[in-house]
Order: structure tokens, then C-alpha cells, then sequence
């Protein structure tokens, strides 16, 4: 506050100033927005415990034995030895087929 009292006696228009960081700081949020929502997925799946490492799953048609889960995603290895990075939204989006659960 101090310094935009500052910038205003010295003569700088800081309604211009502002307006940029407020358009700068809606850029930045829609930008974080996916990075965040994977985020929080990856919370709400590790939480659950629907899906561990070393269990085969399918989601949107990608069938594979989960080898890494992280907050952001999750990876796994498909039969022909493929390696496919899931963002954690997709699973908890979307319906999968857990093979190894029981």
C-alpha cells in the first residue's frame, strides 16, 4: 500500500498498473487451473486407495500395470511395453476398470 501511495505523489498512474496485475494474475490462474485440478485429483485418488502400484488398470481405453503414482499422475506400462502418463483429472473424471483390485 505504502508503495502505490508512493507511486501516486510521485505521479504514476496506478490505476493502469493495477489493471495489468489484475490481468496478469487471471492469466496466471487459468494457466494453474489444470495443473491444480490434478493436483487435487491426485489427492482424492491416493486417498482412496482405489488404485495402487502394481494393479493392471483401463481408462479410456489404455489397459496397463501401474507403476508410479504421483500427486499430478499416474503411470503406467502397457503389454507392448509402452509407458503412458495419466493426469490424475482423467481418472477421477472418468470411469476405469481396476483388473487386480480383489
Amino acid at each position: 500500500m505504502l508503495f502505490l501511495m508512493i507511486l501516486e505523489v510521485v505521479g504514476v498512474d496506478i490505476n493502469a498498473l493495477i489493471v495489468s496485475v489484475g490481468v496478469v494474475g487471471i492469466t496466471l490462474g487459468f494457466a494453474a487451473r489444470d495443473v491444480i485440478s490434478s493436483f487435487v485429483s491426485g489427492i482424492f485418488i491416493l486417498a482412496d486407495k482405489t488404485v495402487k502400484v502394481g494393479e493392471v488398470i483401463e481408462v479410456d481405453n489404455i489397459k496397463g500395470k501401474v507403476t508410479k503414482m504421483g500427486f499430478r499422475t499416474t503411470t503406467i506400462v502397457t503389454p507392448d511395453n509402452l509407458i503412458v502418463t495419466i493426469p490424475n483429472t482423467v481418472l477421477a473424471k472418468n470411469p476405469y476398470i481396476n483388473y487386480t483390485f480383489f
